[in-house]
């Protein structure tokens, strides 16, 4: 079960993540202000909620490895 979120954890965290940070960088890359703002926001948002999905079920694969008395490397 820890094996499985932490698996989860990682996808979790890459499914967010690289759409956030591509729409970063075509944000980044727009030839105006205006068209920069939205792209921009949405990929931090996205990238911002990938950090939080993957910290939480990192925690949570802890937590069940102590538990359960598992081998967590600390």
């Amino acid at each position: 079960m820890e094996t499985a979120l932490r698996f989860a954890a990682a996808v979790g965290f890459l499914i967010p993540f690289i759409p956030g940070v591509w729409l970063i960088r075509s944000g980044l890359s727009a030839p105006t202000t205006q068209d920069m703002a939205i792209p921009i926001a949405i990929g931090a948002f996205l990238a911002g909620n990938a950090v939080f999905v993957g910290a939480v079920l990192l925690f949570a694969a802890e937590n069940l490895g102590d538990a359960r008395g598992g081998s967590s490397a600390r």
